[in-house]
């Protein structure tokens, strides 16, 4: 902003109404002699400090004036340019860049924002012959500073878009059930599970099915057909601890009886003893959670066609005694989904273990 050094100011909006701590620059040049007064007058006049480049009003090259105060100082009334109360600091010449604070800067902050203007407005000349920043210009981290913030979907929580099922095992006031917090309603039955505080988080409370002929289920109350039926879907599980024995269901969907049967699957996601995962497509009917393992929730989507059958993102191998019972049916003319595609990967999949 250029200055002719006649009556010409510039009033700026208050930055702080209380007094304390500043340090501002202001990066000015005069491009002739004779501009303004000969006190060299005020880049910045406030009621109670001024900066001036100089005395005199004779010619200058760009250069970086700074000034700076601990405490008791206001930054209500800023003019630049010049005093309005006295017309004898009239600035003349350019303002090429100002930069206020409202705290006193380290020597080192000072040193970079002086570099900085100093190098941006051609005032290198005028640095100190050992000021750190006379060759080179400083470099700034100007990276965004992101801070997460709790509760975002896709950070910390999960989508609830096309949400069918949510069981967080929080209901732990009643033993023999588990309720669906996704607001469907399809409230399950703990069969064996003990409620327990033992969380990814620390917070909550999961269901423990070590031990035994442990599960809970759920019924939709009529034809099985919610939880998957030629839709597709996705199951998320949180688990903890190996089971005790081989392909022990995490999650499946079952023929229609409940328990402990393996006959009939629509959906198994299984692990073995040595932590290896596997899943497999067969029959019709229940969604439902038979494990030997801990898990604090399941969620069942309906967006997605993609089956999460392990935390761990590694690869599931194929299940061969899944393909051979799928394979048989698919002879037979019994298998439930009508779709080439489905029956090529299987066959292939087949083929690849044999």
């Amino acid at each position: 902003m250029r200055f002719d050094g006649s009556n010409d100011f510039l009033a700026a909006a208050p930055i702080r109404t209380t007094a304390g701590a500043y340090h501002v620059f202001v990066a000015s040049q005069r491009p002739s002699s004779g501009l303004g007064d000969n006190s060299g007058g005020y880049l910045i006049k406030e009621s109670a400090w001024n900066l001036s480049p100089g005395s005199g009003n004779g010619q200058y090259v760009s250069f970086v004036s700074k000034q700076s105060a601990e405490s008791g100082a206001t930054l209500t009334n800023i003019k630049l340019g010049r005093d309005t109360a006295n017309s004898s600091y009239d600035f003349g010449g350019d303002m090429g860049e100002i930069m206020i604070f409202t705290r006193k800067l380290g020597l080192t902050e000072e040193q970079m924002v002086e570099g900085y203007l100093a190098h941006k407005w051609g005032g290198t000349a005028a640095l100190a012959s050992d000021h750190p920043y006379k060759d080179v210009a400083p470099v700034f981290d100007n990276s965004p500073k992101l801070t997460p913030v709790l509760g975002q979907v896709g950070y910390d929580t999960v989508t609830r878009d096309g949400l069918l099922g949510e069981w967080l095992f929080d209901d732990n006031d009643t033993a023999n059930a588990i309720a669906d917090t996704s607001g469907n309603g399809y409230n399950g039955t703990n069969v064996g599970g003990t409620f327990t505080s033992d969380t990814p988080l620390g917070t909550g409370h999961s269901l423990n099915f070590f031990g035994g002929d442990n599960y809970a289920w759920v019924t939709t109350g009529g034809s099985e057909t919610v939880f998957g039926n030629d839709e597709a879907f996705t199951v998320a599980i949180w688990y903890k601890r190996l089971p005790d024995g081989d392909w022990e269901s995490l999650i499946s969907k079952r023929g229609e009886s409940n328990g402990g049967s393996t006959a009939g699957d629509v959906l198994a996601a299984s692990i073995d003893q040595t932590g290896t995962y596997a899943t497999k497509n067969t029959g019709a009917a229940m969604v439902m959670a038979a494990s030997t393992t801990a898990k604090v929730a399941m969620e069942i989507n309906s967006v997605t066609n993609q089956v999460i059958s392990s935390m761990k993102k590694l690869p599931a191998p194929v299940d061969l005694t899944a393909v051979t019972e799928v394979r048989n049916e698919i002879k037979a003319g019994t298998y439930i989904y009508d779709s080439a595609k489905v029956v090529d990967a299987l066959q292939k999949a087949y083929q690849d273990m044999v």
